[in-house]
């Protein structure tokens, strides 16, 4: 089961669209995740447009959607660390998991994760988007 938001989250679906040049990357914010691209973080592509769609389906829960256009592209070279802040779910973050959805098994699947109780933070290094989570390890 997802983590909590916390207290005073907004309504949702939160959505945006983040375009920017693969080949310069980028840091992008929204709520309570962070994304970060590298540049050239994507395999055989030497620069062009890139269009990142953030989801946050339920924002009273700590889920987020990510989906590339165009998305052939959902294939990284380096990984895009996404950094989700704990603030407001009274967890800790090394008591954390890290979660991502299986479309083809329709199973939650566990992916490493770093964390900094200093930050109360996590980061997740993705090597694809799809649909992550956190979860209580407790």
């Amino acid at each position: 089961m997802p983590l909590p938001g916390g207290k005073g989250v907004s309504e949702g679906p939160i959505r945006t669209l983040f375009t920017f040049d693969e080949a310069t990357g980028g840091t992008f914010n929204l709520d309570r995740y962070t994304l970060g691209f590298e540049p050239g973080f994507i395999d055989n592509v030497d620069g062009g447009p890139v269009g990142v769609t953030l989801t946050i389906p339920d924002p009273s829960i700590v889920m987020l959607d990510l989906t590339i256009a165009p998305s052939e592209w959902n294939s990284f070279e380096d990984v895009v660390v996404v950094t989700i802040s704990l603030a407001g779910t009274g967890v800790s973050p090394k008591d954390v998991l890290g979660l991502w959805y299986n479309k083809q098994t329709g199973l939650w699947e566990q992916v490493s994760l770093n964390y900094s109780e200093e930050g109360n933070t996590v980061s997740l290094e993705l090597k694809h988007f799809s649909r992550y989570a956190l979860a209580n390890s407790n």
